[in-house]
């Protein structure tokens, strides 16, 4: 079985920008994402924001505008994404043909991107509205996030979830950040010793290294590396346990159902992973399938590397349901312990599945990118089997008693 992640080569320039890089000859094109390992988790109290902020100043430093950006890579068919922020981190790429003519001046664009920017001249108050857009079209209806920020005062007290319940921040703190909070971001956490550096495609390692070595991505610049996470092996109870909220429109005639949960970052990722899809099946089997209350459902996990937020989500049920859902959900927790045939089923799926995995370029740039942001290096496919060939029913009970009825937060909608 092929193991793109096992071919990874990792290079440190002088400068401490980490590379992680892998040829595949014959390739017409290169992949690359840049990994910044800080995001809005380290915003400080009051400036929620901060990190979202300086994302989407950083493409307008390069002295180049953003269409001009896009125009560059899309004249020669490839692709660029110019950030996206997450609690962890602050993640970009693009794809290019493997000409070194090509990949150049990316990397140049990067380089003053990641490394150079400087926010002295740019208008602030105009990417201000535009985040503040972006904000309402997450949250079009006030009581979405209402709805939302009350989940996160009861579930994450004390940490910087109870802050904000995105990114992008509160709009009273994206109101008051300045532009020396958002020069003082950047200056302390865009340094080479905080950025990965993944790349993929036809170009040799040597020759990827060297054209790195030659851009502004290879400037000396202080700086240091966001310490991973320790993970916590215990979280506290939610503050609140259940909430009913009634829609102010009263011509919806269904309702949702939500159930959260926290899960101490010390268990394994493959672990919350398999309870996540055995209680899938098992709620297909009885919410849709015996019972017919509802067309869909979705059970997730987040990672956020101190814990895991778990949660269930039914956007839409029978009304007929609102009293029985709740109790469902709790029936099919508590049969996942003696499921060890579920559990069978999820890894044999798993396993087959990863025999007839064809990755493409960008899905590995992606992972890799995932792995760095978790485990700050790149897991392979044979240790990932071997993971999962140890999952037992075992580590399915120890992580059901986190989710408990009495360490979940549950919402009911309806009209």
């Amino acid at each position: 079985m092929w193991d793109p992640y096992a071919e990874f080569e990792k290079s440190v320039l002088s400068n401490q920008l980490s590379i992680y890089s892998t040829h595949w000859p014959g390739k017409t094109w290169e992949a690359m994402g840049f990994l910044v390992h800080s995001g809005a988790e380290q915003d400080p109290a009051g400036l929620e924001g901060l990190a979202h902020f300086v994302e989407h100043l950083v493409s307008a430093s390069t002295g180049l505008g953003t269409d001009e950006i896009f125009a560059y890579f899309e004249n020669f068919g490839g692709s660029v994404s110019l950030g996206r922020t997450s609690f962890a981190d602050v993640s970009f790429y693009f794809v290019a043909p493997s000409d070194p003519k090509k990949i150049a001046p990316a990397l140049d664009i990067f380089g003053k991107m990641l490394i150079e920017a400087q926010f002295d001249d740019l208008d602030l108050e105009k990417e201000r509205r535009i985040i503040i857009e972006e904000f309402y079209q997450k949250f079009n209806l006030q009581f979405k996030y209402d709805l939302l920020w009350q989940e996160h005062q009861a579930l994450y007290a004390g940490c910087w979830l109870q802050r904000s319940v995105c990114p992008i921040g509160r709009l009273d703190s994206i109101a008051r950040i300045a532009r020396s909070d958002l020069q003082a971001y950047y200056d302390e956490h865009y340094t080479p010793a905080n950025i990965s550096l993944v790349a993929i495609g036809g170009l040799s390692r040597k020759r990827i290294i060297g054209l790195i070595s030659k851009s502004p991505l290879a400037k000396i610049k202080p700086g240091k590396r966001t310490v991973l996470p320790r993970p916590f092996r215990s979280v506290k109870r939610p503050l609140e346990k259940s909430q009913v909220f009634k829609l102010p429109d009263s011509a919806v005639n269904f309702g949702s159902y939500k159930t959260v949960a926290r899960i101490p970052g010390s268990f394994s990722e493959l672990s919350v992973s398999f309870l996540s899809k055995m209680l899938n099946r098992a709620l297909i089997e009885e919410i849709r399938q015996k019972h017919g209350w509802a067309y869909d459902l979705d059970v997730s996990y987040q990672n956020f590397r101190h814990f895991y937020v778990f949660s269930v989500i039914c956007p839409a049920f029978d009304l007929a349901a609102v009293d029985e859902i709740g109790k469902a959900v709790d029936a099919c927790l508590a049969s996942l312990a003696s499921r060890a045939d579920l559990l069978v089923r999820v890894k044999n799926h798993i396993l087959a599945s990863q025999r007839m995995h064809d990755p493409n370029g960008r899905e590995v740039c992606s992972e890799a990118l995932w792995d760095l942001s978790c485990h700050q290096r790149i897991i392979s496919l044979r240790e990932y089997r071997a993971q999962t060939k140890k999952v037992n029913i075992n580590d399915i009970r120890n992580l059901l008693r986190w989710l408990a009825a009495s360490r979940r937060r549950t919402l009911i909608v309806r009209p």
